[in-house]
């Protein structure tokens, strides 16, 4: 008869809960196929645990993921973090085919749903972002995800592979294709189905900058603000230039900055150290490809309100790229 398995950290918090609660994910509620519970100790902490499983979460299906958000942990990726950077990450651990991953509740910081966020909020979590890649230029972590896997990430061929699944994520970015097609000029249905058709290319042209750690998925919900800026979730981690981490950050959360996306822009390459503007547009680029469906505008939702405008830097980058290619 086999040994029980020895209790690991995980296993002892959870064995001295007094109260458990399960939350709704707020980055991706019924979509990600992750679980989240809230849990009370006896001296007063609260803490948050995170379970997922590959063949229910449909990200780290997508994204050919061996559990890199706990991986990173056990191999010390989170301790190499910069000081401005808090993870609230406790413990974690795989049990079977689990994992499990224990977080300090830090609600309280999240960045609050729908709330505007300042000009200077978004520097500081910019700065952080900056450090961040600076911490693992030229070293990405074993395991990070790839940028042709960002790229396609959302894309229609890859949707419909999960489309006949219980998830409804597929179903609705199939739906948002359909609004992408309705507004979009032929010139940009054209670069995003090339894109995502051979997304090696700009893949390529990405890398050629130099890659390091990219979270690769700061929308707020993700991000706090404390005495430190909480990032959360690096289960979309990425081996690729800082651009990209920027890009990916402006296409999901510039409806809710309280600044212009060229004033964002401006930000970030002065806190990056990296002006290069040729770089940046195809950075932005990569990010819109990967999103494209969900800014199409499908109503008055502030979240594609900008649809116009990456069009115009969409198209601007990839008009670049050719002329370059020759």
């Amino acid at each position: 008869m086999p040994a029980d398995p020895v209790p690991t950290e995980v296993d002892l918090i959870l064995e001295r809960a007094v109260d458990r609660r399960v939350l709704e994910d707020p980055v991706s509620p019924g979509y990600s196929g992750a679980t989240l519970e809230r849990l009370d100790l006896p001296d007063g902490t609260r803490v948050v645990i995170k379970r997922a499983r590959l063949e229910a979460d449909l990200a780290m299906l997508a994204t050919d993921d061996p559990g890199r958000a706990y991986l990173f942990w056990e191999r010390g990726i989170y301790g190499r973090m910069p000081a401005s950077i808090d993870c609230a990450i406790l413990a974690a651990d795989r049990r079977n085919e689990e994992w499990r991953m224990v977080m300090r509740d830090v609600s309280a910081s999240l960045v609050p749903d729908n709330d505007p966020v300042s000009r200077e909020d978004c520097r500081r979590i910019l700065v952080a972002m900056a450090q961040l890649h600076a911490a693992f230029a030229g070293t990405p972590p074993a395991d990070c995800t790839t940028i042709e896997n960002h790229l396609t990430l959302f894309s229609r061929d890859r949707m419909r592979q999960y489309a006949s699944g219980s998830n409804p994520l597929p179903g609705h970015a199939l739906e948002a294709w359909d609004r992408f097609d309705a507004v979009a000029s032929p010139a940009l249905k054209e670069a995003v189905d090339a894109i995502q058709a051979e997304p090696r290319f700009l893949a390529d042209l990405l890398r050629s900058a130099g890659t390091t750690l990219t979270h690769a998925d700061l929308a707020f919900p993700n991000i706090g603000l404390a005495d430190r800026v909480v990032i959360l979730d690096f289960a979309l981690a990425c081996d690729a230039p800082g651009d990209l981490d920027f890009g990916i950050f402006l296409v999901q959360n510039d409806w809710q900055i309280a600044a212009d996306p060229d004033e964002i822009i401006g930000d970030w390459a002065e806190v990056s150290g990296q002006p290069d503007p040729g770089a940046l547009r195809r950075a932005l680029l990569a990010a819109f490809v990967e999103y494209a469906c969900w800014k199409a505008p499908d109503g008055p939702a502030p979240y594609s309100a900008s649809f116009a405008w990456w069009e115009e830097t969409a198209l601007r980058a990839w008009r670049e790229i050719a002329l370059a290619s020759g």
